[in-house]
């Protein structure tokens, strides 16, 4: 199957960059493989590799806020289009698309939640440059052209059931859910999910399972569950993950970034700011404030620039001990 893809000309999309914590870019590359960087990427935006993590993967966002930190306008929640309002530099939207596709390439998987899938309709979790497409397996050492991807969800309520993507049967796809949404899902899903694992801590086989699971590609979906308490066990499928093979996981959806966050095993954020005001309360977050004695905090790792209007940061994600 064709999957659909974008230019990313090089004179469109390659940043200023204006600072680097050279110190701690060091250290972040002590740890990992620094054979494995995108050629494309190093000419565009600058150099790049991640580490594989140890106990759970090497995790990373992306997403771009309006100046006054929200993350989407009240009446089209579509995330893209934060970036593409910026009718000043539409160059610099495409780049910071570009970024998302970027990073993309440089992971083992997507993580997303129900919100995404019901803002965007139309959703393709691939990499979208055919230039990143070749470059993911013949430099950063992926075995497949795109990652595969999961979507969280409490307990399937919230998960738009005839959603494109359950339908694609191209990709490698899985949920990821508690007892109950397993149960939810497939009572309601018209035979197209299918509760095939609960996660136990300790269990051994754990990782032999979940390589194949999220290299299925089927017209059932496969669901995992985890419980803690009412919710979702997250460090438990975070470390299942890494057992399956998982190395580097990009984040898609700010909720799921904060709740990593309050498990403090999110790595890194990359934030495009774009000079568009927007107001309202859709900012990360926002349902789920840190206190003042215990919260993140972000060590500027990287700064570009496109022009006068679009701005993106990499950070790296610090926590109290």
């Amino acid at each position: 199957m064709e999957f659909p893809s974008i230019e990313f000309n090089k004179n469109k999309v390659t940043t200023t960059n204006c600072y680097k914590n050279i110190d701690l870019l060091s250290e972040i590359n002590s740890k990992a493989d620094n054979s494995k960087y995108s050629p494309k990427v190093e000419q565009t935006y600058g150099r790049l590799s991640f580490p594989d993590g140890n106990e759970y993967p090497y995790s990373f966002a992306s997403i771009a806020l309006s100046m006054d930190g929200k993350m989407a306008y009240p009446e089209r929640p579509e995330g893209p289009l934060v970036a593409i309002s910026n009718r000043l530099n539409p160059d610099g939207a495409l780049t910071d698309f570009y970024i998302l596709n970027f990073l993309r390439a440089y992971s083992d998987i997507i993580i997303q939640g129900s919100n995404t899938l019901k803002a965007e309709e139309d959703l393709w979790n691939v990499v979208f440059d055919k230039d990143l497409v070749e470059e993911r397996i013949k430099y950063l050492g992926k075995k497949t052209e795109h990652p595969g991807t999961v979507i969280i969800t409490l307990d399937g309520t919230d998960i738009p059931l005839d959603h494109q993507l359950f339908s694609q049967n191209k990709l490698p796809l899985c949920i990821f859910t508690t007892t109950r949404g397993a149960e939810y899902l497939e009572a309601k899903g018209n035979g197209k999910f299918k509760h095939v694992l609960n996660l136990v801590e300790g269990n051994s086989d754990i990782g032999v399972k979940m390589k194949v699971i999220l290299k299925e590609v089927s017209n059932i979906i496969p669901v995992i569950s985890a419980d803690k308490g009412n919710a979702t066990d997250l460090k438990l499928f975070m470390k299942s993950l890494k057992l399956g093979g998982v190395n580097q996981a990009i984040v898609e959806s700010p909720t799921i970034t904060w709740l990593l966050m309050k498990e403090k095993i999110m790595n890194e954020y990359f934030l495009t700011h774009t000079s568009v005001f927007i107001g309202g309360q859709l900012s990360p977050g926002w349902n789920m404030p840190f206190s003042y004695d215990n919260h993140p905090h972000a060590e500027i790792l990287q700064i570009n620039n496109h022009k006068s209007s679009f701005i993106y940061t990499r950070q790296a994600i610090k926590y109290d001990k």
